[in-house]
């Protein structure tokens, strides 16, 4: 409003302005008269901006303090979150870290949603994969979509990885798939664990995840937190992971237990 007025007081003095000059030759009182306003209508002008500059001010503090009250005053860094996850300490339920993990789940949903939204060829898939990891992946790796992560930027993926349909990986704790590796139909892997603490039970308690060279993950399959699968490794179709598996074994069951041994020469 108070721009408003300034800018109205200022067509004013143009006009008093084009006035004077048209009137100079004739009358000199005249023009001292119309001088007289054009000072005024200045005196006005700068009055009103200067009440606009104040209530700008004033709107820029109530700005900010929303912006405080929505955003923390110092945001956790992604490295520095990437640390707090890597030294397995419990994470507190609306602690700084634990904000951080909800930004981290935001962008992930919103990306994983245009993986699955809609019809991708496989460079393009690449190419949302490296925004929602962070991170290069390789060019030789594949999904069928639809998949699903709420964090996306602690996993790390090696060559000739597949994702089949449905898989989830929920990587804050870290998840490591080296290269071969192929993770059937629905397959969920989770690096976090709630508090069993009924108190405390919105904290998080966070562990790595390794599933290393050529192995396969059977449909449905969970694979728990602090595990690692070895190298050539077969996990069973919907088998719970809770300890880890050497390598070139078949495991299965709830929870998975050993079957047999692969030889490598089959």
């Amino acid at each position: 409003v108070h721009l408003h007025v300034a800018g109205h007081c200022a067509r004013k003095v143009g006009e008093e302005m084009h006035r004077a000059l048209q009137d100079a030759h004739e009358d000199h009182v005249l023009v001292l008269i119309i001088l007289r306003k054009l000072r005024a209508h200045f005196r006005n002008a700068r009055a009103e901006l200067l009440l606009a500059h104040e209530h700008l001010a004033d709107a820029f503090v109530h700005v900010g303090l929303f912006c405080h009250k929505i955003l923390p005053e110092n945001e956790m860094e992604l490295n520095e979150f990437l640390k707090y996850m890597e030294s397995g300490a419990e994470i507190e339920a609306g602690s700084e870290a634990h904000l951080c993990m909800h930004k981290l789940s935001q962008e992930a949903i919103r990306l994983t949603t245009e993986l699955n939204g809609s019809y991708h060829t496989n460079e393009e898939i690449v190419e949302i994969m490296c925004e929602i990891t962070g991170r290069r992946v390789d060019e030789t790796f594949s999904l069928f979509p639809p998949f699903y992560t709420d964090c996306g930027k602690n996993l790390k993926i090696g060559k000739k990885v597949f994702f089949n349909a449905g898989v989830k990986i929920q990587d804050q704790g870290g998840v490591t798939i080296d290269d071969g590796a192929l993770i059937g139909h629905n397959v969920v892997i989770a690096t976090l664990d709630h508090s069993l603490n009924p108190k405390h039970r919105g904290n998080l308690i966070p562990a790595p995840i390794h599933i290393e060279k050529n192995v396969w993950i059977g449909a449905n399959a969970t694979i728990c937190k602090g595990v690692t699968i070895g190298d050539g490794a077969v996990i069973a179709a919907g088998a719970v992971v809770t300890k880890d598996v050497p390598a070139c074994t078949v495991y299965g069951g709830v929870p998975a237990r050993f079957i047999k041994n692969i030889q490598e020469n089959v």
